[in-house]
This record gives C-alpha cells, structure tokens and sequence, in this order.
C-alpha cells in the first residue's frame, strides 16, 4: 500500500467522512455547539491519520470497476467508527496541550553570572 498526498487529499475532500467526524465530534461534546467547524479546522488533521490514507486507497483500488460510484468516507469497513472516535479524541488532546503550551509563561535564562543579578 502507498499512502499518498493524493490520498490525503481525497480523504479531506470526503464529505461523508467529514459528517461521521462531526457527528463523532457532536457526541463527544466538542465544538462548543458547532462540531462541523471544529471538524472542519481539523480535516487536514484527519486526513493525515496513520493507515487512514492505506486503507482508503486499498478501498478505492478494490472497486475501481465498480459501475455505481463508490464513497469509501461513507464505508464502515474503510476507516470505522473506533478509528473516528480514537482520531477525534487525539485531535481534542493535541488541542488541550497546543493551549496549555501557549498558556504558560516564557522560559528565561538565568544571568550567566550570578554576582550580577544583583
């Protein structure tokens, strides 16, 4: 399997993945009433995912001749509803620990010489 830009970007484009997202997001309480634009400042995020990219082009590679159009965003068995929760919940830490970061106080160098702090 190859997971690439293309991938990704196919990922990020899906708009049913991005409604499982939301709704995961909804449930899980994030988004301050509007998971869709939590989501959405995120997708690149999602799309990035570890294996999410092998395993949508692996879909996308099995039913290439597929007559009706295939959505791999919308397929359970592509990326599932354990692989949203645990994206989603690794997203909102990432999150927790981008604010307490910027949060604390800057770092300061002590005085090279201690005789003259004073």
């Amino acid at each position: 399997m190859t997971y690439t830009y293309n991938s990704v970007a196919a990922i990020q484009k899906s708009q049913s993945l991005r409604e499982r997202l939301t709704a995961c997001a909804a449930i899980e309480k994030y988004g301050d009433n509007n998971p869709w634009g939590w989501v959405d400042l995120r997708m690149w995020r999602f799309a990035a995912m570890p294996e999410w990219g092998d395993q949508w082009t692996y879909a996308v590679d099995r039913h290439k001749d597929d007559t009706d159009p295939y959505d791999p965003g919308r397929q359970e068995d592509v990326i599932t509803d354990a692989q949203i929760l645990s994206a989603v919940q690794a997203v909102r830490q990432d999150d927790l620990a981008d604010e307490r970061a910027r949060a604390m106080p800057p770092v300061t160098q002590p005085p090279a010489d201690p005789e003259s702090a004073y």
